[in-house]
């Protein structure tokens, strides 16, 4: 596949931040149906979903095929239906938030039909190109954390230290000649 462009980025319609929770892969997924729907959805409704599904551990820990599967099934309400709000995991993501009538009716407003797995780099790079940001996750080491000395211009190289975890972004373009990929971050 021949990219299109030598530099490209879909304009994504929110910046999500999940701190204090661990809930990256529900925030990127988000970030890719709001684009795809062209409208700011809640993440907490589908946190809640989630966990209401028995897919979420912890303070939000989850995998990717969950969260596509539950955007698949469910869907995400619109923000104004049920923002952020909140510090205490429990609340925020009471399955019982997903009960209420008006946020349920608007969540299948905004279901996936399907969602899709990119196999290849040009696969990655056509869907890119197609407007389709492609969600996906990563080992995250301690160099990529501020105090292990990452800086602007916010450019992840391999990972050095430790491994502390796996984190989800979403890719929203691409920069060709420098080989690199921009990912949309939901943490800080």
């Amino acid at each position: 596949y021949q990219p299109k462009h030598d530099e490209y980025t879909i304009q994504t319609i929110s910046i999500k931040d999940q701190s204090p929770f661990n809930t990256c892969g529900m925030n990127s997924a988000i970030i890719q149906k709001e684009v795809l729907e062209g409208k700011e959805l809640s993440v907490r409704f589908q946190v809640a979903a989630m966990r209401k599904a028995g897919y979420v551990s912890g303070n939000g820990f989850s995998n990717l095929r969950n969260n596509q599967e539950i955007m698949r099934s469910i869907g995400a309400c619109e923000e104004t239906l049920l923002p952020k709000g909140g510090d205490n995991f429990y609340k925020y993501s009471d399955p019982a938030l997903t009960d209420d009538y008006n946020r349920a009716q608007n969540a299948q407003t905004h279901r996936s039909k399907r969602y899709f797995i990119v196999k290849s780099e040009d696969e990655w790079l056509q869907a890119i190109d197609s407007g389709v940001p492609v969600q996906t996750g990563m080992n995250w080491y301690s160099s990529y954390n501020m105090n292990g000395g990452l800086k602007a211009p916010w450019i992840l190289t391999i990972g050095r230290g430790a491994m502390v975890g796996g984190h989800a972004v979403t890719c929203i373009g691409y920069r060709i000649s420098k080989g690199l990929l921009a990912f949309q971050n939901s943490f800080g």
